[in-house]
């Protein structure tokens, strides 16, 4: 039998002739191919032709690693927390602002506020794998910067309804939009930190602070003056709504995807000892292609269907507390406003939604 000869060129920087054998070699092909090259991930190819250009890359200090880190958390973590923050407050603004009169502004009858607490969550089952697909096709930066501003725009649309339909519909296209927070927040901090760093910055960006949030926003609504004709419910998405538009235009210019589109991080030497520090524990930065291949193992994986099932239970209570525990504090346990402010945020200081 005849022998297939490998075509990876000679002039391609050792990197890449590397990652292509190892890529093809799995499926007996020896063919470089288009379709291969795009397979790499860009950080790969970055190293290359650093190295082709300068040589080997120095490695960090301990020093300038730690100072490294350091950067990474005053630029990263802060933009992912919001996002996260921002992305939870939305659901349990609704809490709050039945506590202000919404259900009565939006002629809300019979079991029609239980079900626009619950749309949210519909959006979200529908459109988690649709939305993880498409930010796997676009520039993830660029593609959750979108996706935030525009839930921040519905949720300033929020304050315009009047009926069941129009906030129904409004709902279940926010969670169409949220459903991206969670993936994109864990694939963007594994392009920066190792395994090791990973754990406290994820605990930080996922603990979301959004009830602390949301008491303080009730408190300040409860200070607005009745006879300027703007509902307090209203004021509360649209206080939402304006500072979740600001903060999305904000993550387009200062977010990045990778180290290579941090444009707080220009040099290229830190840039190639950033994607080192990563690529030394196997971790991937940014690919636009889906392999299918890592999809049936994430199926295959136990793991996968032991997480599932922590969320499923975890969110379980935890979407009826989120639409009703304000109802039923200040209807049950206090008289006044400020009373119920203080307890939730009281809750709040212990268990950080």
């Amino acid at each position: 039998m005849g022998r297939t000869k490998s075509t990876i060129s000679t002039e391609a920087p050792p990197e890449i002739q590397l990652a292509l054998t190892e890529e093809t070699q799995g499926a007996g092909v020896k063919e470089a191919s288009s379709v291969e090259l795009k397979k790499l991930d860009r950080a790969v190819e970055f190293l290359a032709a650093y190295q082709a250009q300068h040589g080997d890359i120095p490695q960090l200090s301990p020093k300038e690693e730690r100072e490294m880190v350091r950067r990474f958390d005053f630029y990263l973590v802060p933009l992912i927390t919001l996002s996260v923050t921002m992305g939870a407050l939305d659901k349990v603004a609704v809490g709050q602002a039945a506590i202000y009169g919404m259900r009565e502004g939006a002629h809300l009858q019979g079991q029609e506020y239980s079900w626009i607490s619950s749309g949210i969550y519909f959006g979200t089952i529908a459109a988690a794998l649709p939305q993880m697909y498409f930010m796997k096709k676009f520039t993830t930066s660029k593609y959750v910067s979108v996706n935030v501003t525009m839930w921040g725009v519905l949720s300033l649309l929020m304050a315009a309804c009047s009926n069941f339909a129009g906030m129904m519909t409004i709902r279940i296209l926010l969670g169409f939009f949220e459903s991206i927070v969670m993936s994109s927040a864990l694939l963007i901090l594994s392009g920066f930190y190792k395994r090791a760093e990973q754990p406290v910055r994820t605990a930080i960006c996922f603990s979301t602070f959004s009830s602390v949030f949301n008491g303080l926003l009730g408190y300040g609504v409860s200070f607005a003056p009745t006879d300027h004709g703007i509902a307090p419910w209203r004021i509360i998405f649209l206080a939402c709504g304006t500072f979740t538009v600001c903060l999305g235009i904000t993550m387009w210019f200062l977010l990045p995807s990778t180290v290579m589109d941090a444009i707080w991080m220009k040099n290229p030497l830190r840039r190639a000892q950033a994607l080192q520090r990563v690529k030394n524990e196997n971790l991937g930065t940014e690919n636009h292609v889906v392999k299918w291949e890592q999809v049936w193992e994430v199926f295959l994986d136990p793991k996968t269907y032991l997480v599932f099932l922590i969320s499923l239970f975890n969110n379980i209570p935890n979407g009826g507390l989120i639409g009703f525990n304000g109802i039923v504090i200040s209807r049950s346990f206090v008289h006044e406003i400020y009373q119920f402010l203080t307890t939730t945020q009281m809750a709040s200081a212990t268990h950080l939604e």
